[in-house]
């Protein structure tokens, strides 16, 4: 019996869509089908479910640019996304999913450009440059009892100066749970082979995945506008832009900070120094070291969002 092997493509640039529909069809696809899910981000920076993006990004770069924050499902570490990614999803039935045979794919897709790719310990996807090795895709994975799924990005023509520049952290916490990233030396696939673009990886990545799994499979090329309106759809949609999500799922963390980072009610014209606890992206607790630490109103700080703080959006409700 030939296997049920489905390609779908998303039209879309928006990073929250992309992610709620790859839920989406993660949640509804046969238990028995074999997925690849190809997609694009207008520029974003996506963090692992358990990460924390105080910590892993320059979110005042991110934000002066208008770069999308954007927390995904599954673990892992932080990526930068432009349309110069390729983002791919395998969905696989749980009893016959293995990582290997998603890398093999990969490394057979890549291979049609002359490009000799391999898996590293931390289930990268390396290539040799004249620099030494270099990462040109990063992965990550999700499992449920019937179904999972492996999704990463692959490294075209990514803007590599972006992506170093929002992947620098814009805090550095006395202390922090999470999962911390690892940086690792990238590479642009385009600088080391002129013909791939993301048309032509993407005919690759569905050859070499029919070709893995027997044949011919169905394609579908999936529209924002006709999707966003599915109830499933944009529930996902809505989790995944929601503060709740892409700030308060960070786990609790503390930070050192200038008094006078804290706006008005400060003693002292804010000389000293704040420890600041932050749990689900709010000011839990503070703990001033000044000159005189009874004059400080923590009260009308606690359960602040600190982006809010930060971006100093809240000043003048404080000062008032």
């Amino acid at each position: 019996m030939r296997p049920d092997v489905r390609v779908f493509h998303s039209t879309s640039g928006d990073p929250w869509f992309n992610l709620a529909l790859e839920e989406w069809i993660f949640r509804t696809n046969p238990p028995e089908r074999q997925t690849l899910f190809l997609w694009r981000n207008d520029p974003s920076v996506v963090i692992g479910r358990y990460q924390n993006p105080w910590v892993e990004c320059n979110l005042p770069a991110m934000n002066a640019a208008g770069v999308h924050l954007v927390r995904r499902q599954s673990g892992g570490g932080t990526v930068y996304h432009d349309r110069g990614n390729t983002n791919f999803t395998f969905i696989s039935p749980a009893d016959s999913y293995q990582q290997d045979h998603n890398f093999r794919i990969l490394v057979d897709a890549l291979a049609w450009f002359g490009l000799q790719a391999y898996r590293s310990e931390r289930n990268d996807l390396l290539v040799s440059t004249d620099g030494g090795k270099r990462k040109v895709s990063g992965n990550a994975f999700k499992h449920t009892r019937e179904r999972c799924f492996h999704h990463g990005t692959l490294l075209i023509r990514a803007d590599l100066d972006r992506l170093q520049e929002y992947l620098r952290p814009s805090e550095r916490p006395l202390r922090a749970r999470g999962t911390r990233s690892v940086s690792s030396p990238v590479a642009n696939l385009g600088d080391l082979c002129k013909t791939i673009s993301h048309d032509s990886l993407g005919v690759a990545l569905r050859e070499a995945f029919a070709a893995f799994y027997g044949g011919a499979c169905s394609e579908e090329t999936l529209h924002q506008e006709d999707l966003a309106v599915l109830p499933e759809v944009e529930n996902y949609y809505r989790k995944m832009r929601s503060w709740e999500w892409r700030y308060g799922a960070t786990p609790e963390f503390v930070l050192e900070v200038p008094l006078a980072q804290l706006g008005g009610h400060i003693p002292g014209n804010g000389q000293g120094r704040a420890e600041v606890v932050i749990d689900e992206g709010r000011i839990r607790d503070i703990m001033v070291h000044c000159s005189d630490p009874g004059r400080f109103r923590k009260e009308a700080f606690l359960g602040m969002p600190w982006d809010e703080i930060m971006s100093g959006q809240e000043d003048q409700k404080i000062k008032g």
